[in-house]
Formats: C-alpha cells, sequence, structure tokens
C-alpha cells in the first residue's frame, strides 16, 4: 500500500461545484442550504479516519441522515457530474485522480479511476467529499465494489515505516513463493486491516507471480555462479538485491523475496541438484 497525502482541496467548494451543471433548482437550493450539515458530515469522517476508527464510520447507521439533500441518488448524480467532461467540478476529478500514477491500495496497477474508499452506494453523504475518493487501478476499484471490508486508507494510514510484508521459499516439484502479513509493532485494530487489505486485493495471488516471474529472470545469473562454484558469491549478490530493495521499500513484494531468499538457503541446494 502507498501512503499519499491528504487532497488539498476545500471539501465544500468541491460540493458546491458540483452543483453548477445540474439542472434541478430545487436540489442546487437544497444543496446550498446544507453546507453546515455535509461540513459536519465531513469534519465526522476526518476526525475517525484520523484516529485509525473506521469501524465507526463503516458501521454508523445512516438510514436517519440519507433522508435530506444527500439521497442516494442526488449525491450520485453530483458525482457523475465530476466524471464529466468540460464541467467545471471535472478539475478536481482530474486532480485527485492524478495525485499519483501508480494504484495506491495495490502498489502496482495502474491508476485509471477513482474508488470511494467507502462505497458511494451505501455512503452517499460522502460521494464527493475528496478525502473519500482515492486514485485507483480499474483491477482495485472493482474488486472493492460496495464491499465495506474495512481496508487501509492511502491518505490515513502510513505503515511504509515498518515491515509487514514477508516472503517464504518452497522448495517441493519446483520452488515456489508464499507471502504473508506479519508485524507486532502496529495496535491490533491497524493490523487487522493489514491483513484485510491484503485479503481483499488478494496480492498474494499478484506477489507470488511477480516472484516467479522474477526468480526466472534470475536463473541465468544464479546458474552461472553455480556452475563457477562461487556460493558466497551468490549469497553476496542476493543480498545486494536485498539491500537494494529494502532502502527502496520495506514492504515491496521484491523486498520481502530477496529478503527470503537471503535468509533461507535451502533453494541453493535445491537448483545445485
Amino acid at each position: 500500500m502507498k501512503h499519499l497525502d491528504k487532497p488539498n482541496m476545500d471539501a465544500l467548494e468541491v460540493l458546491i461545484s458540483s452543483k453548477e451543471n445540474i439542472r434541478s433548482k430545487e436540489l442546487k437550493q437544497k444543496i446550498e442550504e446544507s453546507k453546515d450539515f455535509f461540513k459536519r458530515r465531513y469534519n465526522h469522517y476526518d476526525n475517525y479516519a484520523t484516529l485509525g476508527t473506521f469501524n465507526i464510520l463503516v458501521n454508523r447507521n445512516y438510514n436517519n441522515i440519507v433522508k435530506r439533500v444527500d439521497q442516494k441518488a442526488n449525491m450520485i448524480l453530483l458525482y457523475d457530474k465530476m466524471t464529466q467532461e468540460k464541467t467545471q467540478v471535472r478539475k478536481y476529478y482530474k486532480t485527485l485522480r492524478e495525485m499519483t500514477t501508480k494504484c495506491p491500495y495495490c502498489g502496482f496497477g495502474t491508476v485509471s479511476t477513482l474508488d470511494h474508499y467507502l462505497p458511494k452506494s451505501k455512503y452517499p453523504i460522502y460521494a464527493v467529499y475528496p478525502n473519500n475518493l482515492v486514485p485507483s487501478c480499474y483491477s482495485c476499484n472493482t474488486t472493492k465494489l460496495a464491499s465495506t471490508d474495512v481496508t487501509l486508507h492511502p491518505y490515513y494510514d502510513n505503515v511504509e515505516n515498518e515491515q509487514w510484508l514477508f516472503c517464504e521459499v518452497i522448495c517441493s516439484d519446483s520452488i515456489f513463493f508464499k507471502y504473508r502479513v506479519d508485524q507486532s509493532v502496529f495496535n491490533s485494530s491497524l493490523y487487522e486491516r493489514i491483513k484485510t487489505h491484503f485479503k481483499v486485493f488478494d496480492l498474494q495471488t499478484s506477489f507470488t507471480g511477480f516472484a516467479s516471474d522474477e526468480l526466472s529472470g534470475y536463473l541465468q545469473s544464479i546458474y552461472t555462479y553455480l556452475e563457477q562454484m562461487n556460493i558466497d558469491g551468490l549469497i553476496a549478490d542476493v543480498k545486494d538485491r536485498y539491500d537494494s530493495n529494502l532502502a527502496f521499500k520495506k514492504n515491496h513484494w521484491r523486498t520481502a523475496l530477496y529478503q527470503a531468499l537471503h535468509n533461507d538457503s535451502s533453494w541453493i541446494e535445491f537448483l545445485g541438484k
């Protein structure tokens, strides 16, 4: 997961701008009259998200709240205006989508859309709230859809400074890899969200595939070391690759891979047979 700074936008300005291209004068008037209401709800979101208490946001009963201007159809209409070309509010959509080129959820997909962290189908009140709109790749966006599984939030969670992604080398008929989440430094709530994030976006499957390809691309060099009986040289090369990736990102799939290859040398004996 890639951490992003929160959008530097005035949330009420985005809300007001989103109404400019709708036809209903009544709805426009309702939005204008409801600015204080939205401001309170947005502050509510920001406060709980900052504290990491996403379960309170997710589990809150919104049935009594979603009766006024923030009715589901109205809010989805406002969001649709954000996505349309030649609307004033489109500039906010573009700015949010261009905050990063790589999807912050999976860390490798190309950003192509915005994801509603709290899905607009269930939490329409946050449909155009910038802090709820996360740039994402198509795959992660469709994977989440209306899911309310509490994953990491790229704007509020920063788990890049502690290693939580690890890899295991398994030598059987061939060499394959198994990734896991493991970290006791984080509090239990954050740790559970990291594990949920890893599961919801099926990062195990993606990382395992990437690791297999990485090893395949490394095999020619490995066999050269083995033919020369230069095991120490091979171990040093793996260590260099691990250190280089660790300096880049602690929780990158490649960092965990080379850490595993360095810590467990059973694969060298396996390939040397």
